[in-house]
């Protein structure tokens, strides 16, 4: 229907509060057709700090079948995944992964009666903080690391 009426879809999903958006601070992701993608790419940017171009969506590799009892039929679906819709489930799992990561670290902290605030201030001064500016793409080496250096 979108196509008939000369329109594509993109996905352009989004990472930042809404504290971000106003202040357009987002970082925005966007796939899909390439003539569509560069149609918006103005008011992407007008949105966020930065935009990152995934490219065409390819559904090879991205998609997946969910399947459903129903009484005693089978469904399958099949679902594809965009390239923008891929990238921000990756990185709201680093994110999930994070928060309870330091809910943990806290909640041991304060289990053992260590005062939070010393911890956080570690946190805060040292390579806790980001480790990834700290010790650099190493934990990417392992999966396609002629592309990444």
């Amino acid at each position: 229907m979108v196509e008939e009426a000369g329109g594509v879809y993109l996905s352009t999903p989004v990472f930042g509060q809404p504290a971000a958006a106003r202040a357009k601070q987002l970082v925005v992701v966007s796939s899909g057709d390439q003539g569509g993608r560069e149609r918006v790419l103005p008011l992407l940017q007008a949105i966020g700090k930065k935009v990152i171009d995934v490219g065409e969506d390819n559904a090879k590799g991205r998609s997946s079948c969910l399947h459903r009892e129903q009484r005693e039929e089978r469904e399958t679906r099949r679902i594809t995944l965009t390239s923008g819709v891929s990238l921000k489930l990756l990185g709201n799992g680093v994110l999930l992964g994070a928060i309870q990561l330091y809910a943990e670290v806290y909640a041991l902290s304060d289990a053992i009666g260590f005062d939070p605030a010393v911890f956080h201030e570690l946190h805060r001064e040292s390579c806790l903080m980001n480790p990834r500016d700290i010790y650099g793409r190493k934990p990417l080496r392992c999966a396609r690391s002629a592309e990444l250096q």
